[in-house]
């Protein structure tokens, strides 16, 4: 608050002054109260008033002398440019017919010939300027006309260059392919405008910053030469982009289940290659699959960020590792062909994260940078047009050269989609999100400016009260606690992460990555979520406990759209969301590479080609990442994996299973289920024969600690509902259960007041319960996890006792195990049985097989 003060002198002059005792002149308030004199009651007090006062007034000057002087240069410095003279913008016409008209009109072409315009007016503002004094419009028609109007005007362009082609014509085929060279991914005007209004870099040094490094962090190669020289002599990386995003495939015939041969093996991980690639060099007649590296240095393809000694130093601890897998695995991702990675663990997680991260963080920044790039040529490109439209001096002019420029840019610069997020990370819990940001700040290096880390760390590590959650024992395998202890394991999150290359720390080739967290998903170049949180941003009703559909509250219905120009999606830990809930991950690449429902602010003129076509997905990558493969998820693979660069699956060779982990002693039988004809019948077949040939016995001979277990949730609840339709005696244990209910159903059981125990393999999952009490195990189908099925075989040997050699007592041989398995499960059969004996299992006649 301003305060105001006034001097106050003495009544009668400085001799009254003197006579009075020699008062001087006193600084009071406007309120009337003397601060200083015979009447203040503290003179200590009132002497701090004073001078913090004083203080105050002289710091008030003080800033108002500075403004004042900050406003003094601000206006020298605008009298200095609107004197500065523009050569750029110097017009030096001459008139060849004037010349020949006489004396006086060659006097004034001469004077003409050195005029100086003085516009100190931006680019827009010109543009702008001119189309008012001129009433132009540059773009008459409405956004969805527009788009329209490209759809039909690219369709007739194929046709004709068809058309071409079968009369012979190469001309046409030549050209065609000279434009598109000039493809690569990106989005154009939004990061400008959004980092303008958040503060975050100014956005005048952005342009300056990116006009200085624009040869700098772009392209393998030789920046923008490599994109316009197209195949010939350039690397393996670009022949594998161009194929994938360059090249029109509209006439190739769509995407079909082919059968995969073996490609190649990785000895030292127990992988086997299958596969089938369709990139061709020059040089070959058939796709080959590519060789092993030993590093980035060898990976071609990738942006400049990641080449050289120093990203060498950095970059191959992360992603190649001992384990010796990314060596053969990493050339693969470069060619854009979909794969299957099978085998992941707690022991391997690390480097097939890195691995997968390392192709797609080099990708996206990549792209982005090529469309930074060419959004600074395009600028360059108006300017010029609108200064050539001045010194004309017509509108037609100026309409021809701003048209003109903008068609020629249409035919050459076509490097993004409809929105600006080209990769999509799916991962089960937050804990998992936070090691791949951290993963991608690693990759990309100390240069990396990053915004709104602290955020991400109070949101994304595990709260302090994590130690007391149920079930945190330290006796849990190593494969539990790398998921579930001292974790964060919510479920819900979404998350854009936004790269600007060329923003961050250092300054010329070492200029590193702005990398800003937590951005809007239509500013985004990374999304990073779960697929419930995903499902529940874009307002999709899901399926609560009860089968009551509810929404999230706190959801604003995001629009799907954001994923309508997904080049790469990549699934990290399948297996663990496959737990979780696999309908969600299903909704949500449904709605990946859909034509957009609004416009957007999209340039249309940018889009790709096959964007338009609707033909997105087979121009998209996806990686999946799993510890095992399922009928299930590899119907889901072959659904969604349209690449057109192909499709590779790294199947692990699981040796001879988990039975030589089972140290219980006890029998096992495998059973398999006479009747099944096809797949989907043999869940009724399995049902049937489960009701009438083993749960029948189990309550005929009233056997007692009986432990049934089933692997998803729709097995427990069918058979928990046949149990209390026949009244048994059974406890009842699944993933939905409360904590009172799970410990009495499991203390009830182990002292035998419960004779069955039904166990569903996702609780097991999530809860590794060391389940007491069991003699007898009956798994009804064969768990997901080959781990889970001899640790619950093991759990025999607990309650019944060992002797010495490892052997049951005699009075304990009365142990069981039953397994009951169908044809259509070769792949669980083959994780816990071994392949060879999965292999004689269902080629042979029999159909009982005991191991003991």
């Amino acid at each position: 608050v301003r305060m105001a003060f006034k001097k106050t002198k003495a009544k009668g002059g400085k001799k009254k002054a003197k006579k009075s005792g020699g008062k001087r002149d006193e600084w009071s308030h406007e309120g009337g109260v003397v601060l200083d004199g015979k009447d203040a009651e503290n003179p200590e007090e009132n002497g701090k008033r004073k001078r913090r006062l004083t203080q105050d007034r002289e710091e008030s000057i003080r800033r108002g002398k500075l403004k004042n002087n900050d406003r003094k240069r601000k206006q020298d410095f605008k009298k200095k440019m609107a004197k500065r003279v523009k050569f750029d913008e110097v017009i030096a016409s001459e008139n060849k017919d004037d010349e020949e008209s006489g004396s006086e009109t060659n006097a004034a072409t001469t004077t003409r010939k050195f005029e100086v315009r003085l516009n100190p007016l931006p680019v827009m503002d010109r543009l702008n300027l001119f189309n008012r004094k001129f009433d132009v419009r540059l773009n008459p028609l409405p956004v969805m006309d527009r788009l329209n109007l490209f759809v039909s005007k690219s369709l007739q362009e194929r046709h004709s260059r068809d058309d071409d082609s079968k009369d012979g014509s190469e001309e046409g085929d030549d050209s065609d392919h000279e434009d598109s060279e000039e493809y690569e991914s990106g989005e154009e005007n939004l990061e400008d405008y959004e980092m303008v209004e958040e503060g975050d870099i100014d956005a005048e040094k952005d342009d300056e910053n990116v006009i200085e490094d624009r040869d700098v962090g772009d392209e393998a190669g030789s920046g923008d030469d490599s994109d316009e020289e197209g195949t010939s002599g350039t690397s393996h990386g670009e022949i594998y982009y161009d194929f994938m995003f360059n090249q029109d495939h509209s006439s190739s015939p769509s995407a079909e289940e082919v059968k995969l041969k073996h490609l190649s093996s990785i000895p030292d991980t127990d992988h086997e290659v299958y596969g089938k690639l369709n990139v061709i060099f020059p040089d070959s007649k058939d796709a080959k699959p590519p060789s092993p590296i030993k590093g980035v240095s060898q990976l071609p393809g990738l942006h400049k960020l990641f080449q050289g000694a120093a990203a060498r130093r950095r970059v191959d601890p992360i992603a190649f590792n001992t384990l010796g897998f990314n060596e053969h695995s990493v050339p693969y991702y470069s060619t854009y062909a979909d794969a299957f990675l099978e085998g992941r663990d707690h022991t391997n997680d690390a480097e097939m994260l890195n691995g997968m991260l390392l192709h797609a963080v080099s990708h996206t920044v990549k792209a982005r940078a090529k469309v930074v790039r060419h959004n600074q040529k395009l600028k360059r490109k108006l300017q010029n047009s609108l200064v050539a439209a001045a010194v004309a001096k017509e509108a037609a002019a100026t309409l021809v050269a701003a048209e003109a420029s903008n068609t020629d840019d249409a035919d050459v610069m076509r490097d993004q989609g409809f929105c600006r997020p080209r990769l999509l990370i799916l991962c089960p819990f937050r804990s998992t999100a936070l090691r791949i940001v951290q993963s991608i700040r690693d990759l990309l290096g100390e240069n990396t400016s990053i915004s709104g880390w602290d955020k991400l760390v109070d949101e994304f590590t595990a709260p302090e009260e994590e130690d007391e959650r149920p079930g945190g024992d330290s006796k849990k395998p190593e494969d539990w606690k790398a998921l579930f202890d001292k974790q964060n394991i919510d479920d819900d999150f979404k998350m854009g992460i936004q790269l600007n290359p060329g923003h961050g720390k250092g300054s010329g080739a070492a200029k590193g990555v702005y990398m800003r967290l937590f951005s809007d998903f239509f500013i985004s170049d990374i999304i990073l979520a779960s697929p419930i949180g995903l499902r529940l941003a874009m307002g999709a009703p899901v399926k609560a406990k009860g089968g009551d559909k509810k929404k999230d509250k706190k959801s604003t219905d995001l629009s799907p759209d954001f994923l309508s120009s997904v080049e790469m999606v990549m699934l990290h830990q399948a297996d663990v969301m496959y737990m979780q809930n696999w309908e969600h991950l299903d909704y949500v690449m449904r709605h990946a590479n859909k034509l957009p429902s609004a416009a957007h602010d999209t340039d249309f003129s940018r889009v790709r080609q096959y964007f338009l076509e609707g033909q997105a997905a087979r121009h998209r990558q996806l990686l999946v990442s799993s510890h095992f493969n399922d009928p299930e998820l590899q119907a889901f693979f072959r659904e969604h994996a349209q690449s057109l660069a192909g499709t590779v699956r790294f199947k692990k060779d699981w040796g001879k299973g988990q039975l030589s982990n089972v140290v219980s002693g006890a029998k096992q039988v495998f059973q398999l289920v006479p009747g099944v004809t096809d797949f989907s019948s043999q869940e009724d077949a399995r049902f049937k024969y489960f009701k009438e040939y083993v749960l029948a016995p189990v309550l005929r001979l009233e056997q007692k600690h009986t432990l049934i277990v089933t692997p998803s949730y729709l097995h427990y609840v069918r058979v928990r509902n046949e149990l209390m339709n026949q009244e048994v005696n059974a406890a009842y244990v699944c993933e939905y259960s409360r904590e009172s209910e799970i410990s009495r159903g499991r203390s009830r059981f182990f002292h035998g007041t419960k004779d069955i125990l039904l166990y569903s393999g996702r609780a097991h999952f999530f809860r590794r319960f060391l389940v007491r009490g069991a003699k007898h195990v009956i798994f009804y189908s064969l768990p997901e996890y080959a781990l889970h099925y001899s640790e619950l075989v093991n759990m025999l040997s607990i309650q019944t006792g060992e002797d010495k050699h490892g052997s049951l007592s005699d009075n304990e041989t009365g142990v069981s195990c039953l397994v009951l398995y169908t044809s259509f499960e070769r792949m669980a059969l083959e994780r816990i049985v071994g392949a060879k004996r999965c292999a004689q299992m269902l080629a042979g006649a029999k159909a009982t097989f005991m191991f003991c």
